[in-house]
């Protein structure tokens, strides 16, 4: 898609684990421990979305175990970020 992600780069004093400034997409690798930082997710996710931003969470054993998948999810909310194409 001609994106380029940066990883662990300062977006409005949060550090997203990916973020793609031209797609203004932050995007983040939840794990096992996901339960114990969800509402410090819930803040930085509203923060940023004030912004434009809009902020993917994907599970890291999708990752790991179908990358293929955890793809397509970033690809489907970048998407979904731009918006429909021009007609």
């Amino acid at each position: 898609m001609g994106l380029r992600f940066h990883h662990r780069s300062a977006v409005h004093g949060y550090f997203p684990d990916f973020w793609c400034p031209k797609a203004k997409l932050a995007v983040e690798i939840d794990g096992a421990e996901q339960e114990q930082v969800d509402q410090r997710d819930a803040v930085r996710d509203t923060v940023l979305f004030t912004h434009g931003i809009h902020t993917v969470h994907v599970p890291s054993d999708l990752v790991w175990n179908d990358p293929d998948a955890a793809i397509e999810l970033i690809r489907c909310a970048v998407e979904l970020q731009r918006g429909p194409p021009d007609a």
